[in-house]
């Protein structure tokens, strides 16, 4: 995997048309991953109540991923990992204001309305409604400090 991670967290607004800014932390890795495409494959996260986003490098990751825990021949168990990791995920670009254009779909799947809460998580980042990170138990206490700080700001 190329160098470069995901880091840091952001609290943006979803507008009218279901569209959200890419933090300035997260576009230029994501940009420069996704090349001339501009693209990221968005969908829901196998672990959390939350979405993921990561641009075309990380495909080949999580194959491999899938790959090792359940092997090169076909199961039950392997069909139903690669499931739950494409079977959501919706390729979006990267539009010329930086923002995503979330899907019904995508917004319904991960509880975003007006405000979506961005984590970096090394290779990928997530996409939180912000009472759902707020509510999840492997939430970061000092993420959780900075989305509580965030939603003061918003909210003045």
């Amino acid at each position: 995997m190329e160098a470069g991670a995901y880091l840091g967290n952001a609290l943006n607004a979803v507008d009218a048309k279901s569209r959200v800014s890419v933090p300035p932390t997260f576009r230029e890795l994501a940009l420069k991953r996704a090349g001339d495409s501009r693209e990221m494959m968005v969908g829901k996260s196998s672990f959390y109540d939350c979405l993921i986003a990561f641009d075309p490098t990380y495909l080949n990751t999580l194959r491999a991923e899938i790959e090792a825990q359940f092997g090169l021949v076909a199961s039950r168990e392997k069909v139903a990992a690669s499931r739950r990791a494409f079977g959501s995920a919706v390729p979006l670009k990267i539009d010329e204001g930086h923002r995503l254009t979330l899907t019904i779909g995508l917004k319904e799947a991960g509880g975003i309305d007006r405000q979506a809460f961005f984590v970096g998580v090394d290779a990928y980042f997530e996409i939180w409604d912000p009472a759902r990170y707020l509510a999840d138990p492997d939430a970061d206490p000092l993420t959780a400090a900075d989305l509580r700080r965030a939603l003061a700001r918003a909210a003045a």
